[in-house]
């Protein structure tokens, strides 16, 4: 039998149990570790602390080595590769441009919009297209453009080529101001949440590019002949494009205005039921091809260049096809409605209004510019009607008063002083005022002798531009006024004097607001610059001005000449209405800044010459001055004008060191 030690169990439920030699050991230690003096403990301590501080030291001092070495290193890295946050800067100082309110607004507006005006430029456009950047220090367009046009990041020139930050940035500059000249364009349409991206290659292909949630169709027009498609032609179906994105247009609006027109007019309906069309939804789809069958007849009927002829059909097939894939059936008939009226109208126009189509050069020629004519008599007729308002005339009157007595009070101070002063006074009031209403009987009289007023052809042109004109009335009625301003010697201008009379253009007209609001100001403003620049050619050019006289005047206009250049020749005029309009029309509120037509508060002053600056200075002698022409112009020109410093707030130009400039300096 195995003999079991009592104790074993027990020691067996206590594991890990030390010897007795090793707990005694053990205490005796403990005992010896509490018998130690306090002040060793410390010590110990102090110790750990001083080796801590020295680590923490150490480490500080290695981390701000390391991060000197990397700022420096990065600092030679930028040399050769550098980063958009610098590129503005670096930019604004070697081509001496600064981020003044000024110089932004003249570098978007000359030289990345200088075809705005062309757009159809309204009050809320310029507002959110040029001056809430502007206020906003976002404007510097030509630098964003570009930027956006490479396809890395803008440390590619430097890194592609090795260059310095100067040297890319002067190269990058270099690029900029060639952008205009080149032989394709990219541009942007944002109209009713489609984006219209064209291009014209050498005027020969004209390439559309459409984007609407994420689906895109291209439409490549190629012309038989290159001479048949140019810049003006792409221009002009661009344009022709624009009013047909607008996504508040449906086709029920379309027929209801053609109704209404038709039955004011006693207009023919071509045959065309379209109550019946209005009701059945499943014929609100025009069909391409019967679509061609009803246009071809009038195109050839009107004698319509063969090629021009195959271009245009083949151009309103092709669309008809992107518009299916891109647009909701029932909205595919109103537009293409539009493109194919209002490309016809520009071909005929393109065709048979020029000198190699004049009415000498061919019998066809002479239909067409019969035709041609009829039209703009009929379509002023509808505008006078539409545009005619009582308000409007009242304030056109006001405003022709008011530059009256502003610049027969101004003309003295060119120095034209006594007897020649009271003249210039007595024929600027003596003029009247002839505006565009004022012509509904003449042309009315004019119409009775033009034959064949019944065309369908004209009629839906004439409809399709009533309804654009409700939608941009201003360009509406420029094309509208453009038979009447012609016939009385306007041309290019909105307001002249012929005669003892004042002639005053139905777009001049269709500025005046029709009930008060807050863009009374603005426009008034605009519309008296035009009327004040028509006085002021009247004082320039009126003979029975004693030869002292003329000296005074003829010194600020040679003056104006030597300091913008010849190729400005004109603006002289221009610099003395703007002033006067503004003299004219500032009152109290005329600098406060206000929130009238959105989220940017803008002043009517800053409106006004923006405006001004957009129509008559970025548009003027357009593609034949370069760049640095265009913008020296621009800094001179509106800068001797205080008013103008004023509203935006920036510093005036010294004053000029020439003794012949002392008349301008003191009358602007």
């Amino acid at each position: 039998m195995a003999l079991v030690d009592p104790g074993a169990s027990a020691r067996a439920k206590q594991p890990c149990a030390a010897p007795a030699s090793l707990r005694a050991l053990s205490s005796e230690a403990s005992s010896a570790f509490h018998d130690r003096p306090p002040w060793e403990g410390r010590r110990r301590d102090r110790y750990y602390a001083l080796a801590a501080i020295l680590i923490a030291l150490a480490v500080f001092g290695w981390a701000l080595l390391s991060l000197t070495a990397d700022r420096m290193g990065a600092a030679s890295y930028t040399e050769q590769r550098f980063c958009c946050s610098h590129l503005l800067a670096t930019l604004a100082e070697v081509s001496n441009l600064s981020l003044a309110p000024c110089n932004s607004f003249f570098d978007f507006v000359c030289f990345r919009r200088a075809g705005i005006e062309r757009l159809g430029i309204t009050l809320k456009n310029l507002l959110s297209d040029v001056v809430s950047p502007i206020l906003h220090g976002a404007a510097r367009e030509p630098v964003s453009d570009v930027l956006r046009l490479f396809h890395a990041s803008c440390t590619r020139a430097a890194v592609d080529t090795g260059l310095t930050l100067p040297e890319a940035v002067r190269n990058f500059i270099t690029t900029l101001r060639l952008r205009v000249p080149l032989p394709h364009t990219d541009m942007l349409v944002l109209l009713g949440g489609m984006r219209l991206r064209y291009g014209v290659a050498v005027g020969v292909n004209i390439t559309f590019t459409m984007e609407l949630n994420g689906k895109s169709a291209i439409l490549n027009l190629t012309a038989l002949d290159a001479n048949s498609v140019n810049e003006y032609n792409a221009e002009l179906v661009l344009r022709a494009s624009n009013p047909l994105l607008n996504t508040a247009t449906t086709l029920k609006e379309l027929i209801s205005l053609y109704k209404d027109l038709a039955e004011w007019s006693d207009f023919p309906s071509a045959g065309i039921d379209w109550d019946a069309r209005r009701r059945s939804s499943s014929q609100q789809m025009l069909d391409s091809e019967a679509l061609l069958r009803h246009w071809k007849p009038f195109l050839t009927s009107a004698g319509v260049l063969e090629r021009t002829s195959a271009l245009a059909i083949h151009a309103t097939d092709s669309a008809m096809r992107v518009l299916e894939a891109l647009i909701a059936p029932e909205r595919c008939a109103v537009v293409m409605t539009y493109l194919v009226v209002r490309a016809m109208e520009g071909l005929h126009d393109l065709a048979f209004l020029t000198a190699a189509h004049s009415p000498q050069s061919s019998a066809n020629g002479q239909y067409c510019v019969e035709k041609t004519e009829s039209l703009r008599g009929l379509w002023a007729m509808a505008t006078f009607e539409r545009l005619k308002s009582p308000r409007r005339n009242v304030y056109l009157s006001q405003v022709f008063s008011l530059m009256v007595a502003v610049v027969s009070d101004e003309v003295q101070k060119l120095g034209v002083t006594g007897r020649d002063a009271q003249e210039l006074k007595h024929m600027l009031q003596d003029l009247r005022l002839q505006c565009f209403p004022d012509a509904m009987d003449e042309v009315a009289a004019d119409m009775e002798k033009v034959p064949e007023m019944t065309s369908v052809y004209w009629t839906n042109v004439l409809v399709v531009r009533s309804h654009a004109q409700r939608l941009v009335l201003k360009r509406a009625s420029l094309e509208a006024g453009t038979w009447w301003t012609l016939e009385r010697g306007l041309y290019d201008v909105s307001a002249t004097v012929r005669g003892d009379a004042l002639y005053v253009s139905g777009a001049l007209y269709s500025m005046l607001p029709r009930e008060s609001d807050t863009d009374v100001f603005v426009n008034i403003a605009l519309v008296g610059a035009h009327v004040a620049n028509a006085l002021w050619r009247q004082v320039f050019f009126l003979n029975s001005v004693s030869q002292r006289g003329r000296e005074s005047l003829a010194r600020f206009k040679t003056c104006a000449i030597n300091r913008l250049g010849e190729k400005a020749t004109g603006l002289e005029f221009a610099m003395l209405s703007i002033h006067s309009a503004a003299e004219g029309v500032k009152s109290v509120g005329w600098h406060d800044r206000v929130v009238p037509w959105g989220t940017t508060a803008v002043s009517a002053s800053q409106v006004f010459y923006m405006t001004y600056f957009v129509s008559n200075i970025c548009a003027f002698h357009r593609g034949t001055i370069e760049y640095n022409d265009t913008l020296r112009l621009g800094h001179w020109y509106m800068r001797r004008v205080l008013d103008f410093v004023q509203a935006f707030e920036c510093r005036e130009l010294a004053p000029l060191a020439d003794d012949t400039c002392s008349v301008m300096e003191a009358r602007v």
